[in-house]
C-alpha cells in the first residue's frame, strides 16, 4: 500500500500556521490510513515543540507555514486533495514496514524496518530515515498565534478551517497532533540502509535505536508515540513510500511476569520454598 507523507512546517509563534494545521487535519480525516501526517515545529529553541533533529530540513525552508507532500510538491493552498490523489494514483513498486518498542529500562526505542521490492527495476539510490511523533500534546502555558481569527473571508472551505476562524487570536489549550519529537537521518537517510541492486520479493531489513529519549524534552506520554519510516530517493529527494506504527511498550509475557515476581519475593525474603515449588506469604 502506498502511504502519502505530508510534512507541515509550523510553529506556535506563526500566526498563519493554523491555516496549514487545518489543511493537514482535513486531509487526515479524508484519507485516514493512506496518509502519514508529520507536524514539524521550527523557528528556534524558543518554540516549545521545536524539533532540533529536523534541523537539516528546517534550514531549507523559505517560510512558514510550508506543507510538503512526499517532498515532491509544496502547497500554500487550503485543500491538499489534488496533490494526494495524484500520488495515490502512482504505482507502488516497493513495500515498507516498521515496528518499534521501548527497551526494558524505558530509556531507548528500538526500531526495525523492512522493505520489499515488488517490481523489477534499475539500480536505486534509496535510503531509510525515521521519525517519532506524538499525538495529543497540550500545555496550559502554550498559545498558538492565529491570524485567521475573525477573518470570515477564510470561512466556507472546510470545517477545520472554519474552526480556526472562529477561534481566538491567541489559542489557549490547543491540542497538537502528529508532532515530530525526534528524527534520524531525516534529510538523506542512513547510508547503505537499502541495497542499490533490486531483487524482487527480497526482504531487506534495517534497525536503528533512538537512545536516551529523555533528551527530547517535548514528548509526554510513552503510549502516544508513533514510529514512521521514510523511504527516500536520494537522486530526487522525494519520499518513495512510508509507513507508521505505534511504539509498543516492552512486552513481558505472563511467564516472565511470574518469574520476575518470584525472584523479587525471593530477594525480599517473603517467599517460603518447598522443593522446587514456591509458596508466597503476604
Amino acid at each position: 500500500m502506498r502511504k502519502i507523507v505530508v510534512e507541515d512546517y509550523t510553529g506556535m509563534w506563526c500566526g498563519w500556521c493554523p491555516r496549514a494545521l487545518a489543511s493537514l487535519e482535513n486531509a487526515v480525516h479524508k484519507y485516514a490510513n493512506n496518509l502519514i501526517p508529520i507536524a514539524i515545529h521550527g523557528g528556534g529553541y524558543d518554540e516549545p515543540l521545536y524539533c532540533s533533529t529536523y534541523y537539516n530540513k528546517l534550514k531549507q525552508l523559505t517560510g512558514y507555514p510550508t506543507l510538503e507532500i512526499n517532498r515532491r510538491a509544496q502547497s500554500n493552498k487550503y485543500l491538499l486533495d489534488t496533490y494526494i490523489d495524484n500520488d495515490l494514483a502512482k504505482l507502488t513498486t516497493v513495500e515498507v514496514n516498521v515496528s518499534a518498542m521501548w527497551n526494558e529500562e524505558k530509556t531507548d526505542i528500538n526500531v526495525s524496518s523492512e522493505i520489499i521490492f515488488r517490481v523489477a527495476q534499475d539500480p536505486v539510490n534509496y535510503s531509510l530515515a525515521y521519525v517519532i511523533t506524538e499525538d495529543s500534546l497540550s500545555d496550559p502555558n502554550w498559545r498558538q498565534a492565529n491570524y485567521l481569527s475573525g477573518r470570515n473571508q477564510y470561512k466556507g472551505f472546510f470545517p477545520e478551517l472554519d474552526k480556526m476562524v472562529d477561534s481566538e487570536h491567541s489559542i489557549a489549550n490547543m491540542v497538537f497532533r502528529h508532532t515530530a519529537i525526534a528524527a534520524a537521518s531525516i534529510l538523506s537517510g542512513f547510508p547503505s540502509s537499502v541495497k542499490p541492486t533490486v531483487v524482487v520479493d527480497e526482504v531487506q531489513k534495517h534497525q536503528h535505536v533512538f537512545r536516551n529519549m529523555s533528551q527530547y524534552s517535548t514528548w509526554k506520554n510513552k503510549e502516544h508515540l508513533d514510529i514512521i519510516v521514510l523511504l527516500l530517493n536520494n537522486a530526487t529527494g522525494e519520499i518513495v513510500n512510508a509507513n507508521i506504527s505505534r511504539v509498543k511498550l516492552n512486552a513481558t509475557t505472563g511467564i516472565q511476569q511470574v518469574a520476575n515476581a518470584t525472584e523479587k519475593r525471593k530477594r525480599s525474603g517473603s517467599l517460603r520454598c518447598l522443593g522446587t515449588l514456591y509458596f508466597c506469604t503476604y
